[in-house]
């Protein structure tokens, strides 16, 4: 019920009986019709071997399942990748009633099952597993596109923010010490201009990329099954760890290729610490 569009279904039929050419079960060669008067005054009780009926031919339920607990697929792009006419035909009802949820290559190879409900014709098995094969990867490339843009403008909307905050901090920080500077004729106003808009600029774009990543990595764990990685999630620890591993990245790689001793690798990293802290409260008086 979620997922099933009967307006495309409709469609489909109405798109295929235009031409007003002869229209038929393209795997077991019956003739169909578009409405159930015309199926029963024709062929009387078999009407249902040539009532045509819009099928999804890879299932709902199978689209379901296989994206279900990707974090970037939404409700409606599975909805309307699986509705896509790509992934309908029209077939008899008795054909899509016996099918199920089945994809095309289980109902065509399931040949115990399908006695007595569906006979397919001598190419007409072969034809249905390609036509199954070609909807799965259809559906699969329809939704890998909308995966993508979905991650970019997730990536966007966390890096907009992470810049705006980084910018306002920034400024706030810059100025003041600009100010300062003007104050104790170190500087000109121009000058002390320049040099606050040079240090927002430089803080916006790593506070960008570090947002946005971290805003693609945190929506991509929500569905995970581990309920420790659920808890940190929700604690921002991904966050807290991808801060502190870029502040502490260059010193600890300066200090195992040699270039600093083990006094002055601790000394760096007891400063680093002491400016994360700086920043968390400045972030706060900045806000305020």
């Amino acid at each position: 019920k979620l997922y099933d569009d009967g307006a495309a279904k409709y469609k489909i039929k109405q798109k295929t009986f235009q031409s007003g050419k002869p229209v038929k079960n393209p795997y077991t060669n019956q003739e169909l019709r578009l409405t159930k008067k015309e199926a029963k005054a024709e062929f009387g009780t078999n009407w249902k071997k040539h009532l045509a009926e819009a099928d999804h031919i890879h299932p709902l339920h199978k689209v379901f399942e296989e994206y279900k607990d990707d974090p970037w697929i939404s409700n409606e792009d599975i909805r309307q990748a699986a509705n896509d006419e790509s992934n309908l035909e029209v077939v008899p009802r008795e054909y899509n009633n016996a099918k199920r949820d089945r994809t095309n290559e289980e109902f065509a190879n399931d040949t115990d099952y399908r006695k007595g409900k569906t006979k397919f014709t001598k190419n007409g098995k072969q034809k249905a597993i390609e036509n199954g094969e070609k909807a799965k990867a259809a559906i699969e490339r329809k939704l890998a596109i909308r995966k993508l843009n979905n991650m970019r403008k997730a990536f966007h909307e966390g890096g907009k923010a992470s810049a705006v905050s980084a910018a306002e901090m920034t400024l706030v920080i810059s100025g003041v010490n600009n100010i300062l500077a003007v104050i104790k004729g170190e500087k000109s106003p121009g000058e002390a201009l320049k040099c606050v808009g040079k240090d927002v600029a430089s803080s916006t774009v790593p506070a960008y990329v570090l947002g946005g990543g971290m805003n693609v990595i945190t929506h991509t764990l929500t569905r995970v099954d581990s309920p420790l990685i659920k808890s940190l999630v929700k604690a921002g620890a991904p966050g807290k760890i991808v801060s502190i591993v870029m502040a502490t990245g260059g010193t600890l790689t300066r200090y195992f290729q040699g270039e600093i001793s083990t006094g002055q690798c601790l000394r760096e990293l007891g400063n680093t610490g002491c400016n994360m802290t700086w920043t968390g409260y400045a972030m706060m008086a900045g806000q305020a």
